[in-house]
């Protein structure tokens, strides 16, 4: 015969105390948590470090504006508060001011993009030229300066 006991406050302790230390385990794990990119080593790269700087904190103000508004509309005009849906429609204003301010803030942001990208696209004076190709499963490198190509397949041995 099984008697069922329930358990008891030391038993439940140590099973919090062991809940905890499982879930903090993770944290003590040895590893580089970096949000950015790496520093950057060239002009190019500092321009790209620059570009993805620029756009992630238009894209942090854009959130916050939105949301903020969103929130703000979802609590104040709630309907406990005793608001009514306004029954509007063709609103000229509005509807040239959310097609212009969008497009504003893209054309502000395509301008910065499209320098950096020139700046990449300029290679005249590079020190090495190399043509990567990608396969379906492998990279190809042609280094037409020595005349060298070297073939990485990550599923097996290097071929030369």
């Amino acid at each position: 015969m099984y008697v069922v006991r329930s358990l008891s406050r030391r038993s439940a302790w140590h099973r919090l105390i062991a809940a905890v230390g499982f879930a903090l385990a993770p944290g003590l794990a040895a590893a580089d948590y970096r949000l950015n990119f790496q520093p950057p080593a060239t002009s190019i790269a500092s321009h790209i470090l620059e570009l993805h700087n620029l756009i992630m904190i238009v894209c942090a103000v854009i959130f916050v504006i939105v949301f903020g508004f969103m929130f703000y509309s979802i609590i104040v005009h709630r309907k406990s508060r005793g608001h009514k849906a306004a029954t509007f429609h063709d609103n000229v204003k509005l509807e040239v001011l959310w097609t212009v301010v969008p497009f504003l803030i893209l054309v502000g942001m395509a301008i910065p993009s499209t320098a950096t990208l020139l700046n990449m696209s300029d290679v005249s004076n590079s020190d090495m030229t190399v043509k990567v190709t990608g396969f379906q499963w492998k990279w190809k490198y042609e280094f037409p300066d020595q005349l060298l190509q070297r073939a990485y397949d990550p599923a097996g041995p290097d071929q030369q």
